[in-house]
């Protein structure tokens, strides 16, 4: 069987962060 490496998006970084404002920096996500 294959490794495989999956990857989230936790943060929704698909978005628009002026519309939705969310963590992107892990400092951010730490606050």
């Amino acid at each position: 069987m294959e490794k495989a490496i999956l990857t989230c998006a936790l943060t929704g970084v698909l978005t628009n962060p002026k519309q939705h404002p969310v963590p992107v920096t892990p400092t951010q996500m730490a606050a």
